[in-house]
């Protein structure tokens, strides 16, 4: 133990957790902030038709990735999807619940392979069997990301 007072102790835990109550608050506002600037960013970004540019040290990206989601609950929810997942022989997927990030790389993989086939289809999810596009809510996710530039 060291050698300070239990109430030196006491007091400087006190010190550390109103900094860090506040250190959250202001972490909360910069990511609000954040979320207002990526919105704007991602139009500026499609607008003049980039997707990374590098500022101060980082490169700010466009990065999309795909996760699929039980169904609304007006649809059936979760348990639908279930039912639908193992109907389409998903069953590997699906436990009493199913795992968003497992299927999600399902799907993703999916759309890999068809990278590398000339799908022409509109449909932004084609390349992902019919059985598992109408067990699942897909959606496609875009944001701005940041990594160190060096």
């Amino acid at each position: 133990m060291s050698q300070r007072t239990m109430q030196d102790r006491l007091k400087r835990r006190a010190e550390i957790e109103a900094e860090v109550r506040k250190l959250k608050t202001q972490l909360s506002a910069l990511e609000d902030e954040k979320d207002e600037l990526d919105e704007d960013l991602m139009e500026d970004f499609m607008e003049i038709g980039v997707q990374s540019m590098t500022m101060n040290g980082f490169t700010f990206y466009i990065h999309r990735q795909t996760w699929a989601y039980a169904l609304p609950k007006d649809e059936g929810g979760k348990q639908e999807s279930i039912t639908r997942l193992r109907k389409a022989g998903f069953e590997d997927y699906v436990y009493e619940d199913f795992n968003v990030m497992s299927v999600s790389a399902l799907v993703r993989q999916y759309e890999q392979e068809a990278e590398t086939v000339d799908v022409t289809e509109d449909d932004e999810f084609a390349a992902v069997p019919h059985e598992l596009r109408e067990a699942l809510r897909l959606q496609k996710k875009v944001q701005i990301r940041a990594r160190s530039a060096n």
